[in-house]
Protein backbone atom coordinates (compact mmCIF):
# COMPACT_ATOMS: atom_id res chain seq x y z
CA UNK A 1 0.00 0.00 0.00
CA UNK A 2 1.70 3.54 -0.79
CA UNK A 3 1.87 6.12 1.93
CA UNK A 4 0.18 9.30 0.83
CA UNK A 5 2.89 11.94 1.71
CA UNK A 6 3.08 15.92 1.20
CA UNK A 7 4.93 15.49 -2.52
CA UNK A 8 2.16 13.23 -3.36
CA UNK A 9 -0.32 15.46 -2.85
CA UNK A 10 2.00 18.32 -4.43
CA UNK A 11 2.16 16.11 -7.64
CA UNK A 12 -1.62 15.69 -7.63
CA UNK A 13 -2.01 19.37 -7.26
CA UNK A 14 0.77 20.53 -9.43
CA UNK A 15 -0.94 17.63 -12.07
CA UNK A 16 -4.55 19.19 -11.72
CA UNK A 17 -3.68 22.66 -11.91
CA UNK A 18 -1.68 22.07 -14.93
CA UNK A 19 -4.79 20.05 -16.66
CA UNK A 20 -6.51 22.97 -15.87
CA UNK A 21 -4.25 25.65 -18.11
CA UNK A 22 -3.71 23.43 -20.68
CA UNK A 23 -6.90 21.54 -21.48
CA UNK A 24 -9.64 24.03 -20.47
CA UNK A 25 -11.65 24.00 -23.58
CA UNK A 26 -12.01 20.16 -23.38
CA UNK A 27 -13.50 20.25 -19.99
CA UNK A 28 -16.67 21.62 -19.41
CA UNK A 29 -17.56 24.78 -17.15
CA UNK A 30 -18.82 21.57 -14.33
CA UNK A 31 -15.80 19.80 -15.08
CA UNK A 32 -13.10 22.63 -14.47
CA UNK A 33 -15.76 23.51 -11.16
CA UNK A 34 -14.72 20.28 -10.03
CA UNK A 35 -11.22 20.18 -10.64
CA UNK A 36 -10.83 23.64 -8.88
CA UNK A 37 -12.83 22.22 -6.00
CA UNK A 38 -10.59 19.61 -5.46
CA UNK A 39 -6.98 21.78 -5.72
CA UNK A 40 -8.99 23.89 -3.06
CA UNK A 41 -9.68 20.75 -0.82
CA UNK A 42 -5.74 19.62 -1.57
CA UNK A 43 -4.63 23.14 -1.09
CA UNK A 44 -6.57 23.26 2.91
CA UNK A 45 -5.67 20.16 3.74
CA UNK A 46 -1.43 20.87 2.86
CA UNK A 47 -1.68 24.18 4.84
CA UNK A 48 -3.79 22.79 7.52
CA UNK A 49 -2.87 19.41 8.28
CA UNK A 50 0.48 18.15 9.05
CA UNK A 51 0.44 14.52 7.50
CA UNK A 52 0.10 12.44 10.16
CA UNK A 53 -3.48 13.84 10.73
CA UNK A 54 -4.40 13.31 7.01
CA UNK A 55 -7.52 11.00 7.62
CA UNK A 56 -9.33 8.49 5.17
CA UNK A 57 -12.05 11.39 4.93
CA UNK A 58 -9.98 13.94 3.35
CA UNK A 59 -8.73 11.92 0.65
CA UNK A 60 -12.12 10.34 0.19
CA UNK A 61 -13.50 14.05 -0.97
CA UNK A 62 -10.30 14.28 -3.55
CA UNK A 63 -11.55 10.70 -5.47
CA UNK A 64 -15.13 11.80 -4.77
CA UNK A 65 -14.29 15.10 -6.61
CA UNK A 66 -12.01 13.34 -9.22
CA UNK A 67 -14.59 10.31 -10.13
CA UNK A 68 -16.97 12.92 -10.95
CA UNK A 69 -14.84 14.48 -12.83
CA UNK A 70 -14.83 11.29 -14.79
CA UNK A 71 -18.38 10.55 -14.74
CA UNK A 72 -19.18 13.79 -16.13
CA UNK A 73 -16.51 13.90 -18.86
CA UNK A 74 -17.44 10.21 -19.78
CA UNK A 75 -21.36 11.64 -20.30
CA UNK A 76 -20.27 14.64 -22.43
CA UNK A 77 -17.78 12.67 -24.55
Amino acid sequence: MKIITKESLDALLIGIKQLLREDRCSFSEEEQALLQDCTEVIEVMLAQKPMWKIDLHDITRIVELIVRVLITYHHHS
